[in-house]
């Protein structure tokens, strides 16, 4: 993606995931030609699941994006599956899936 980040299509406009350190990630909202990034009447919320009791992100707006923070339990070095609801500038998507660890492979 152009902010070389991993992009899904869950619905009228892309996620785009960047990993930032073990626990932190950014998600930015773009749309349909994944440009014009925006959180906008936009909503996030970012679980990690594996076996284990699913951990919530806390997430909040950074310019034109979403950063978002686990907990220490949280390594997304390891495996797992990071869902992600978004809703942007007021259009619901369906749920994201991203299998970890990320391959290098956008």
């Amino acid at each position: 993606g152009p902010h070389q980040g991993h992009i899904r299509m869950p619905g009228a406009f892309h996620t785009e995931l960047v990993i930032t350190a073990n626990r932190k990630i950014k998600v930015y909202l773009l749309d349909i030609n994944w440009q014009n990034p925006t959180v906008k009447n936009s909503s996030l919320q970012v679980i990690y699941k594996t076996n284990k009791k699913p951990e919530k992100a806390n997430c909040y707006v950074t310019s034109d994006h979403y950063t978002c923070e686990f907990s220490k339990k949280v390594d997304l070095t390891k495996k797992g599956i990071l869902n992600i609801e978004a809703e942007r500038e007021g259009n619901k998507g369906t749920t994201a899936v991203y299998d970890l660890p990320l391959s290098h492979n956008h």
